[in-house]
């Protein structure tokens, strides 16, 4: 939404939406302090913070907490968002019917698996290669501020516990076995989107989940307009939200198709594009609370 300033119509933006694992946090997966001070400083603006990730809610809370601006989060590729780091008001599962069927054929494969829950992750005791270990071990998101638990019979668990997971995260070492395991899955299972996040990881994911979805809910739900918001994006997903935000921004370190449709570019997450980005746009932006004060019209 516009406001009048000498003849221009000037933007307010009242949402400021952000790639978490590409853009807002550095190559290594750290928070600077310089860009945790930009988004409380644009929180103390009345403009609405959300962190986007494709992975799991836990590693996304606690990045949330560490920023003290309680910012909205969309995790699990948009299959659960968090209101305020508080309020759940969209979740996508996978059905129990369908989770029993798929583990049942999964643990007829030499194969890891783990069952994605905001709660809890359940996995079986398959051993795996201690290179495969090692990127389970340290992927972010396989652990944090939920419990883990280990079976020996993922299956004979939830036949007697049914669960209705978030995702599916699938770890299979030998190339030929998780292709073939993939088409499997696809051909039997219309109802779940597979995905291969690094060699040797499969993640199964409800049927429909998006990014783009997800964030319009979202801002539905808070009365903001897509051309109310900024968005910062990095994964090739993200790239319909970018093309259609009130102000669509990659960082340098983006997918190709994400930087081509950005009206701005900004430097690289290493380079702390995104505390750059908040000081060049939000700066001339008076808090929203001002305005409403004020009787300048900031709602549609």
């Amino acid at each position: 939404m516009g406001i009048m300033k000498g003849g221009k119509d000037i933007m307010v933006y009242k949402l400021l939406m952000i790639n978490m694992d590409g853009a807002l946090l550095s190559s290594k997966g750290k928070l600077n302090p310089v860009t945790k001070e930009s988004l409380e400083y644009v929180a103390n603006k009345g403009v609405e913070v959300a962190l986007i990730t494709s992975n799991n809610y836990d590693h996304a809370f606690r990045t949330g907490k560490a920023l003290k601006c309680n910012p909205h989060i969309i995790a699990h590729q948009g299959g659960f968002i968090l209101e305020d780091l508080q309020r759940p008001i969209y979740v996508k599962r996978i059905p129990e019917e369908t989770t029993i069927d798929i583990v049942r054929f999964l643990e007829n494969i030499s194969s890891h698996i783990r069952l994605i829950h905001e709660d809890v992750t359940i996995g079986n005791r398959e051993d795996l290669p201690s290179s495969l270990f090692a990127r389970i071990k340290w992927t972010p998101g396989d652990s944090g501020i939920y419990a883990q638990q280990f079976v020996d019979s993922l299956y004979d668990y939830l036949l007697k516990t049914p669960l209705s997971p978030l995702q599916i995260d699938v770890y299979i070492q030998h190339e030929k076995e998780r292709k073939d395991t993939r088409a499997g899955l696809m051909a039997m299972f219309e109802n779940v989107e597979i995905q291969e996040s690094f060699p040797g990881k499969l993640t199964l994911i409800p049927k429909s989940v998006a990014k783009t979805t997800a964030a319009r809910y979202l801002a539905k739900s808070r009365g903001i307009a897509l051309d109310e918001m900024v968005i910062i994006g990095c994964d090739p997903d993200e790239e319909e939200l970018v093309r259609h935000a009130g102000l669509g921004v990659a960082v340098s370190n983006a997918a190709d198709e994400v930087k081509r449709r950005a009206k701005w570019l900004t430097r690289t997450n290493d380079e702390l594009g995104v505390a750059y980005l908040i000081k060049e746009v939000f700066r001339r932006q008076h808090p929203i609370g001002f305005l409403k004060k004020m009787n300048i019209k900031v709602d549609r």
